[in-house]
């Protein structure tokens, strides 16, 4: 599995990075915005890639 990466101006880096509350929050909203979907698409992945076994 791929590792994602959350890409942020400097700027924004150093706030989060000083407010652990705030990167709390933007931790939270990216999970529920971004994760959901991406195990979905994976599962999805799976499921069509599954072969059953075949009885001879």
């Amino acid at each position: 599995m791929r590792p994602w990466v959350l890409s942020l101006p400097f700027q924004l880096r150093f706030l989060f990075a000083s407010d652990a509350q705030l990167m709390g929050q933007l931790l939270g909203i990216v999970c529920l915005a971004f994760y959901p979907p991406i195990v979905s698409n994976r599962l999805d992945c799976a499921r069509r890639q599954h072969q059953p076994a075949r009885s001879p």
